[in-house]
């Protein structure tokens, strides 16, 4: 595709398209099917090794860090995907959007397109830097590595940690994938800011078009009639524009709203569990930034097309219509009914983009980390407490089986087992106390919210990603307490196991000191250790059945009501 020297709407994608020709979207004439094979080798192995390197560790570090990565890399390929698939869609939109640039005949119309071209290829400057950085942060916090590191955690049919050569080839190999990412990532994330942005450009010269309606006095009245249906025609083809660009972009914008929600909360994770680390921190920070700015762009020129295209009905009123005919005014008055509903971009055809989307999604950020972090508190402690538990369950069947041990120390190392054991009882009554009421509120909320989800979608009217959202809520909300109930039951069948641990040492051959002491630790391991919610429900598998069985019946009772 050419781009002339003047201005014209399609100059602000011409980096894209350079990119794409680079990427194998319009292939370069001398490059072939190989080179595009090559490619997309490069791009697929990288989240293939690191997916498989998720199922041969067990750091968390390790995990969460993969999966900050390994997301953004899987989103991009689907992205880029979607531009190969809509590429001829994007080259007539191109086409059909110069059209209206020979309506901009005024120069203040020309400045503004002109302006918005400036505006786009800034954007696209400063994403660009934006993400290089990105990766230049992130090969220095290898480089300055006390022990060979990569970019990314992933697996090689290799050993790149103790071979230096193996190393480079691992390292360059990630320098070389993510930089094709970058490039696909760069223009999958600008351009459907971009056309919004072109197309916002294209509504405001039509509002000023509007607004000089009937303002030239030596125009007779036909004249100005031919205006006015002339701006309605360029209103009917930026509406017909508005519906391609959300066929385009609508599935990489679902695809980018839903990875940056992922992306955000394992990122956040993270940041949680880096050890000081300045580069590290740094590279997070910058990351996070990149992938908030992924669809703050979406939304903040999406916005602007809402808010231009509303002003549409504003520009038709200052025009000068009071001192045309009827016919005008006939005319005058469809148009303005035509315009009362705003232009808008939604992504999957139901989330509108716009800046209260955004700031809708970054609030539900916030609450599903402040939630993520209160739902998982007690059932990680309750979790803790049954592993020491175990523990102290085997160091109670070890006692006494070494024949070197004197009686002296074999009682030593019960009395240490109960002093353990008093430990953990008193654990058990913090968590308790710290937890009680939190667990007791989350019982009583997910037993209302469960009913109320199931009555939703036994009403729901055949919206497939309704009833998909309605469907991940619920399981989101039984998980809230299934967490609880399961390690809480985790905690009172091991700590049953106690007596029959103490019961299984070798406790026959032992004095009678020995034996009185283990008597009255058999005694007060009679008592289960059992977290209560709100001092009065047992934490425990058959409190979660209960709680599912009265949000079923009053379900039951909901439906029969209705």
């Amino acid at each position: 595709m050419q781009f002339s020297e003047k201005v014209v709407s399609s100059d602000a994608f011409k980096f894209h398209f350079k990119f794409w020709r680079v990427l194998g979207v319009y292939p370069m004439p001398y490059c072939g099917f190989f080179y595009n094979v090559v490619l997309f080798v490069l791009c697929v192995s990288l989240p293939i090794a690191m997916t498989i390197f998720l199922f041969n560790v067990d750091d968390a570090k390790d995990i969460f860090t993969n999966l900050s990565v390994n997301i953004t890399l899987i989103a991009c390929t689907l992205k880029f995907t979607n531009i190969l698939i809509q590429r001829q869609e994007i080259l007539n939109f191109n086409i059909g959007i110069n059209h209206l640039d020979t309506q901009t005949g005024s120069i203040q119309e020309q400045e503004y397109l002109r302006s918005a071209v400036r505006t786009a290829h800034r954007i696209f400057y400063f994403i660009s830097s934006l993400y290089i950085s990105v990766i230049w942060l992130a090969e220095l916090v290898t480089l300055v590595s006390k022990e060979n590191r990569l970019i990314c955690f992933a697996w090689y049919p290799f050993d790149w940690q103790n071979s230096t050569a193996y190393y480079t080839v691992a390292n360059v190999h990630q320098f070389i994938v993510l930089h094709i990412n970058i490039c696909q990532n760069m223009t999958s994330d600008t351009f459907p800011a971009l056309y919004i942005l072109v197309l916002t450009g294209h509504v405001e010269t039509l509002n000023i078009r509007i607004r000089r309606l009937a303002s030239n006095v030596t125009k007779s009245c036909e004249e100005n009639i031919q205006d006015l249906i002339l701006c309605i025609k360029d209103h009917q083809t930026l509406t017909q524009y508005v519906q391609k660009v959300q066929m385009v972009t609508s599935s990489g914008i679902s695809i980018q709203f839903l990875a940056t929600g992922t992306e955000a909360c394992v990122i956040a994770v993270c940041f949680l569990i880096v050890k000081g680390d300045l580069f590290e921190t740094m590279y997070l920070g910058s990351y996070f930034v990149c992938v908030i700015l992924q669809i703050f762009l979406y939304c903040y020129f999406g916005n602007e097309l809402i808010n231009k295209s509303q002003r549409i009905t504003e520009a038709i009123y200052s025009c000068n219509w009071t001192d045309q005919d009827k016919r005008f005014r006939k005319i005058l008055l469809i148009f303005t009914q035509s315009t009362q509903t705003s232009m808008r971009i939604k992504a999957a055809d139901y989330v509108v983009v716009s800046l209260s989307t955004f700031v809708s999604f970054v609030v539900l950020f916030i609450n599903i980390s402040q939630n993520a972090a209160n739902d998982t508190f007690p059932a990680f402690h309750m979790l803790v407490l049954t592993s020491h538990v175990r523990a102290l369950n085997i160091r109670i069947r070890r006692v006494c089986l070494s024949n070197t041990n004197s009686n002296e120390e074999n009682t030593r190392h019960l009395i240490q087992c109960i002093k353990d054991h008093q430990t953990l009882i008193q654990y058990v009554h913090n968590v308790q106390k710290v937890s009680s009421v939190g667990i007791f509120l989350q019982f009583f909320a997910t037993g209302i919210e469960a009913c109320i989800i199931a009555v939703c979608v036994f009403f729901e009217k055949g919206d497939l990603f309704e009833t998909m959202f309605l469907v991940v809520y619920f399981v989101c909300v039984i998980l809230q307490i299934f967490f609880y109930c399961y390690f809480g039951n985790e905690l009172i069948c091991e700590s049953q196991r106690t007596t029959e641990a103490i019961y299984s040492c070798n406790w026959i051959g032992q004095n009678n000191t020995f034996k009185k002491i283990l008597f009255m630790f058999m005694q007060s391991t009679q008592p289960t250790m059992t977290i209560m919610a709100g001092g009065y429900f047992a934490v425990s598998l058959s409190t979660f059945v209960t709680v599912m069985k009265s949000s079923y019946s009053l379900f039951a009772v909901l439906m029969r009501t209705t």
